[in-house]
């Protein structure tokens, strides 16, 4: 038995897949989004670092002021006027102002540590001092009377001080 064969017409298809010149314009906006993204979050954990140091100053200033407040209006006494000292050394005279125990830096090593500034001989002003990583921080440089930069005694080669004034 003799079985016909019919001739269909060739149908092609449609191709399939991407152009070359397609996957390179895809290629290079991901670059370009890339190159803006990746600086933004190689800052994170320093700016994350800045926010602790910022809280702790804070926390440290309210501190100041309670002891203040109960001796005599006078801040811890550490050596004179414009004497530092890290505020670790000052954990007896801040005993019961702060919750648990001194915060300390995030990094706490070399310029990244907390500084008490007694700013005269007789401790009726005080400053509590950081070193911050993030140069472009928004809440550095400024006149106000909370913060305040640069205390001429103490550098932060690579960073931002960063001081907290008393009210005094």
């Amino acid at each position: 038995m003799l079985t016909k064969w019919r001739r269909f017409p060739v149908i092609f298809a449609p191709e399939r897949g991407f152009t070359l010149i397609e996957l390179l314009i895809v290629i290079v906006i991901i670059g370009i989004l890339a190159v803006i993204v990746v600086p933004g979050l190689a800052s994170g954990p320093a700016r994350s670092r800045d926010g602790k140091r910022k809280a702790d100053l804070h926390s440290l200033k309210l501190a100041l002021e309670g002891y203040y407040i109960e001796h005599a209006n006078a801040y811890p006494n550490v050596a004179g006027a414009n004497s530092y000292a890290a505020f670790g050394n000052l954990g007896t005279p801040l005993t019961g102002y702060v919750q648990g125990s001194l915060p300390v830096d995030p990094k706490n090593s070399g310029v990244f540590q907390y500084q008490y500034v007694q700013k005269d001989a007789t401790a009726s002003s005080a400053q509590a001092i950081a070193c911050l990583e993030n140069t472009k921080d928004s809440g550095v440089g400024t006149t106000t009377a909370t913060y305040a930069t640069p205390a001429a005694a103490q550098a932060c080669t690579g960073g931002v001080l960063y001081d907290i004034q008393t009210n005094n």
